[in-house]
């Protein structure tokens, strides 16, 4: 795996936790640290294994945005895992300011540490694991899906480009969570930043990974991400195994979670899941 030059989480416990201690949440989810960070799990805590999907929220989100989704989704059967991103949420304290790809490449890397500690829990089958990452979060999906441990059974990318290089020059990619509205970027920074997200870049791996099922969601008028990348991914793919890879072009938003692209997340998974 390609790895992001950063220290383990300074601000939560040890990662080797066992007997999985959780705080129930309002929203229905329980608080539980997986591999050192904090994270929401939302299940039914039966005890019967379950595949296990990881929501990945976008810039300057929250793993709580992600609760109304995962209800839905353990309601299911599914065990749902919603991390914050580095420097995100509750991981505001985090040390080092990280740009966008770059938090999205450390995601990535952070997940199998959170499946490695999810092995001794009933509820989560970790032989089957998937990915629903939106914007920030389908960026660390295409690197996860290029560049982990396990493979995923599914994968939703939504808003994001398995192409990095096309982020290359677009103001959003150079600024960090910490006062981006107003941040200045020095040029040695985006010089540093461009270099990384080309050495980071999943885009060639992924031209050959064909046993994932995947659903790219874009959006025409998507102000922020290009689209000629991931449809261009999807046609590589689908010629290739066109039982396994779809997509669906959403015109109703820009860059935003619609109830037609939320519909159509929700019934891909149930159906590739067998939920």
């Amino acid at each position: 795996m390609t790895n992001i030059l950063i220290k383990p989480p300074v601000n939560t416990a040890d990662s080797n936790v066992t007997g999985f201690t959780q705080t129930i949440k309002p929203d229905g989810g329980s608080s539980i640290i997986l591999g050192g960070l904090l994270t929401n799990i939302y299940s039914n805590g039966d005890g019967i294994s379950k595949p296990v999907v990881f929501l990945l929220h976008g810039f300057a989100s929250k793993k709580e945005d992600m609760a109304q989704v995962a209800n839905a989704l353990a309601a299911r059967g599914i065990f749902v895992v919603c991390p914050d991103a580095y420097n995100h949420g509750a991981r505001d304290n985090d040390e080092n300011s990280l740009s966008v790809l770059e938090i999205s490449a450390n995601t990535s890397c952070e997940i199998d540490q959170m499946i490695t500690s999810l092995e001794s829990n009933s509820d989560a089958d970790t032989d089957r694991i998937s990915i629903i990452g939106f914007s920030m979060g389908a960026f660390a999906g295409y690197h996860y899906w290029a560049n982990g441990n396990s493979e995923l059974e599914a994968l939703v990318v939504f808003a994001g480009s398995p192409n990095w290089t096309d982020m290359i020059g677009r103001q959003i990619i150079y600024k960090t969570v910490v006062n981006w509205e107003n941040e200045n970027v020095s040029d040695n920074r985006v010089a540093e930043i461009d270099d990384r997200i080309a050495k980071l870049n999943p885009f060639e791996i992924l031209k050959n990974e064909i046993s994932v099922n995947v659903l790219f969601i874009q959006q025409p008028e998507d102000p922020i991400v290009p689209n000629m990348s991931a449809e261009a991914l999807y046609d590589i793919l689908y010629e290739k195994a066109p039982d396994k890879i779809e997509i669906l072009i959403d015109e109703t938003g820009k860059h935003s979670a619609t109830s037609k692209s939320m519909e159509a997340i929700f019934e891909f998974i149930c159906r590739k899941l067998g939920v």
